[in-house]
C-alpha cells in the first residue's frame, strides 16, 4: 500500500502484514487537515523579528470520512477556525 511513497533517513514505515486495516483507515476514513500552501509570511532566512504580517493565507485540504456530510463538517471547521482568533486577527473563508 505504501510503496508508492518513496522514503529517506531512518523513516520507517509500517509492516504492511501487520497493520493493513490501520492503514486503509488513515487513507480512507480517519479524517485529517493538511496545509498545501501559505503565503504572505516571511522567510524562514528572513526571521519573524517580533512582527506580525499584515496579510497572511494558506490553503488547507480536509480528507473527511464518506460518511460525514461535507456541509456540517464546514460549519464546524469555520466555527473552530473562526472564534477566539489570537490578536484580534480577521480570518475569513473562501
Amino acid at each position: 500500500m505504501f510503496s508508492r511513497f518513496e522514503t529517506s533517513g531512518n523513516l520507517r514505515m509500517m509492516k504492511e502484514e501487520e497493520h493493513l486495516s490501520e492503514m486503509y483507515l488513515n487513507q480512507v476514513w480517519n479524517p485529517n487537515m493538511s496545509v498545501y500552501a501559505v503565503s504572505g509570511l516571511p522567510t524562514y532566512q528572513q526571521g519573524l523579528g517580533g512582527t506580525m504580517p499584515t496579510y497572511s493565507s494558506c490553503r488547507l485540504y480536509f480528507n473527511l470520512p464518506p460518511n460525514l456530510d461535507p456541509m456540517f463538517a464546514l460549519r464546524v471547521i469555520e466555527d473552530k477556525i473562526t472564534k477566539d482568533v489570537p490578536y484580534n486577527c480577521k480570518v475569513t473563508l473562501k
